[in-house]
């Protein structure tokens, strides 16, 4: 027996307390929770240890996991998982998530499926090179009911389907994921995948949380500007990020550091609680102004 929670209830922050209130009153040893609800589980941990209750294991998945996530082991669970797949492909990789973790690895492939690496022109790329991941499997979805169009962009030759999602095939066959392909920004010839620039800097002391957005640039068409929350009494500075993310990303040149870090102390967000990034890019714009 299972207990599901509606998504509008389960992303939204302020409902951690009641929905760790239903784990211990069901006695539930298992749960799948996103990503960001192990965020909303870490950052209100006062309210949840004190019922000294655990799980035995917490899947996640949906979106990219970061190491950090992983303090939750052993304070609200005693095992994290992540599955990785599309409801079109179903579930393809299966992993447990330790503090050693090699962020952007989604685990060791199940049975039945075939993995390739594509590049722009629809060339299949060899092992270490970075394009979209197409997947393979008797499992997944065969085609979308009436709707060729959708059919035509979503399916290659020899019966792939190509997930959206960029990443590589290392030399000893493990799959990393680096995010979604509209998750490239393209800053004059260097192509910055933003899930890349928001690990590293989801790393440095003090931030909370990052968002990173595509901007205009007169020169460049676009440019990377790195949103961020710090956590309370946090006195991190914007010079002290950029130069932190330079060690890890390289210049904003040749590299994938932001040409711009700005602070906000909340994020807008959608009825669903993801971050309404078009609201998020207007307000990063309307500052940049007077930059």
């Amino acid at each position: 027996m299972g207990t599901f929670i509606d998504t509008i209830t389960g992303t939204k922050k302020e409902n951690i307390t009641d929905i760790w209130d239903i784990i211990i009153a069901e006695k539930f040893t298992n749960a799948m929770l996103l990503p960001s609800t192990l965020h909303d589980l870490l950052e209100n941990q006062d309210a949840i240890t004190k019922h000294c209750y655990k799980l035995h294991s917490i899947t996640t998945g949906r979106q990219l996991v970061g190491s950090h996530l992983t303090q939750i082991i052993g304070k609200s669970t005693y095992k994290l998982c992540m599955l990785y797949g599309t409801t079109e492909v179903r579930e393809m990789c299966f992993i447990e998530l330790t503090t050693e973790m090699e962020v952007g690895y989604v685990g060791p492939f199940l049975p039945g499926y075939e993995v390739k690496i594509i590049g722009e022109k629809g060339e299949t790329l060899n092992r270490g090179q970075v394009g979209e991941i197409l997947v393979r499997s008797p499992r997944m979805l065969k085609s979308y009911r009436n709707a060729p169009e959708l059919n035509e962009t979503s399916f290659a030759d020899g019966g792939w389907y190509r997930t959206g999602t960029i990443g590589n095939i290392t030399t000893d066959g493990k799959l990393f994921v680096k995010g979604k392909s509209t998750d490239i920004i393209k800053r004059g010839s260097v192509k910055v995948l933003t899930s890349v620039v928001e690990t590293t800097t989801n790393k440095l002391p003090g931030v909370r949380d990052v968002v990173v957005l595509s901007v205009p640039d007169i020169r460049l068409s676009d440019d990377v500007c790195a949103c961020y929350l710090l956590e309370r009494h946090a006195k991190t500075t914007e010079s002290e990020m950029d130069r932190k993310c330079r060690e890890t990303l390289g210049d904003n040149v040749l590299g994938s550091t932001p040409s711009y870090f700005l602070q906000f102390h909340s994020f807008p967000k959608l009825s669903n609680g993801k971050t309404d990034k078009a609201l998020l890019k207007k307000k990063a714009m309307e500052r940049l102004i007077f930059q």
